[in-house]
């Protein structure tokens, strides 16, 4: 365990930096600082890290979260399983680690051999949708295009938000809720959390404009290392109709390749 200051020093040479372990994320979650807990496997090589937050209950005992990994792309197997032991060695009566990267068979063996099991009900193995950005000559489904088309016909437009405002991140929580009311989504975002996050040009703000220049659909992206992750989306109930999801993803896609990126990734799906 290592302190915060420390511990983002260390992370920010890595190759691969989840977005859910920026410190941009641990701010936006308003967490009780004393329970946030930093671990690396080395202060001065660091090739794995990660914080996660520790919680008590009088039924569980001490629980330790952790959302994300961060690494470099040459992590053995050997070193994923010192890593996690070494966090086993921190006698937590519960540790959860949820990971969103890319499936790796070696992640799966180490952190079993480190002593970690697949918890009991969960028979799922989500894999993750990953898009060659580094190109022009994208193979869209005729539906994809036919989608685009209409919402381009409608004179929907493509918006890319360089310096958000505190205005932007209201629009973008607004259109959010009409999500979560939508798909009964069991948790919120605020505008003040958008606007801490997007103050970081590790996050990109996109909208998609409809004819009368109202934004009726969103959506936030996390920018490393020329890999692209998606965060959040929200759109309006207005969009649904219109064309507007297939256009704001195209456009994001090609966004995405102009400025050097060489894959998007759409995380973890079931």
């Amino acid at each position: 365990k290592i302190d915060r200051s420390l511990f983002f020093a260390c992370q920010v040479n890595l190759s691969k930096i989840a977005f859910s372990q920026t410190e941009e994320w641990l701010d936006a979650c308003h967490y009780d600082q004393d329970s946030v807990r930093f671990f690396v496997d080395s202060s001065q090589n660091t090739n794995i890290a990660c914080w996660g937050v520790e919680t008590r209950s009088r039924l569980l005992g001490t629980k330790l979260n952790i959302n994300g990994i961060s690494l470099n792309d040459s992590v053995s197997i050997e070193q994923y399983r010192q890593f996690f032991a070494s966090i086993i060695d921190e006698d937590y009566d519960i540790i959860d680690v949820s990971d969103i990267s890319v499936y790796s068979t070696d992640f799966e063996v180490s952190i079993r051999r480190a002593g970690f099991v697949r918890p009991l009900g969960i028979n799922l193995c989500p894999l993750t949708i990953i898009v060659d950005v580094n190109t022009t000559d994208y193979k869209f489904h005729r539906n994809w295009r036919r989608q685009v088309r209409k919402s381009k016909e409608s004179g929907n437009s493509f918006e890319v938000v360089d310096n958000p405002t505190y205005q932007d991140a209201e629009k973008f929580v607004a259109l959010f809720q009409s999500l979560k009311e939508r798909k009964s989504l069991g948790f919120s975002i605020s505008a003040e959390d958008i606007e801490l996050m997007l103050h970081s040009k590790k996050y990109q703000l996109f909208f998609i404009n409809n004819s009368q220049g109202e934004r009726v659909r969103g959506r936030i992206a996390y920018i490393h290392n020329g890999r692209v992750y998606d965060v959040y989306a929200a759109n309006s109930d207005a969009s649904m109709a219109s064309g507007a999801i297939y256009h704001i993803q195209e456009e994001i896609l090609r966004y995405c390749g102009t400025i050097g990126c060489v894959e998007f990734d759409y995380g973890r799906v079931s």
